[in-house]
């Protein structure tokens, strides 16, 4: 019940920041797609994120790069790139080790990544579809 409440805290923190974080671009005409990824990532560390943060980088780098080129989004895109992680690596695994909140651990975190990444589309005129 206490690993229950402590995660509880974790998400309710997340929000929290979420309320706070401004990630919004000051160049319009070529975003810095580098810096948009950090920014969205450090807004939504809960814990050491290690495992996926390298991946994760990598992959959202690209949909915003492709958004950006493109000036549309697909939520489904986002989706999906999230189902390419690593979320169940034996490191992961180290942090949250009770299938059920890992589950409800990678949900809230990717929902505060998804939140943030269409803020920061949204800042770039680009709506996330």
């Amino acid at each position: 019940m206490a690993y229950r409440g402590s995660m509880r805290a974790m998400i309710f923190a997340v929000w929290n920041l979420l309320c706070l974080v401004a990630v919004a671009s000051a160049d319009q005409q070529s975003p810095d797609v580098t810096q948009a990824v950090n920014e969205i990532i450090a807004a939504c560390a809960i814990l050491p994120m290690n495992t996926i943060e390298e991946p994760l980088s990598a992959k959202l780098e690209e949909f915003l790069r492709q958004s950006s080129e493109t000036k549309s989004a697909k939520s489904s895109d986002l989706t999906d790139l999230f189902a390419q992680l690593p979320t169940d690596t034996e490191k992961g695994l180290e942090q949250v080790k009770d299938p059920r909140a890992r589950d409800f651990f990678f949900s809230a975190y990717f929902t505060c990544i998804r939140q943030q990444t269409s803020l920061k589309l949204k800042s770039w005129n680009i709506p996330l579809e």
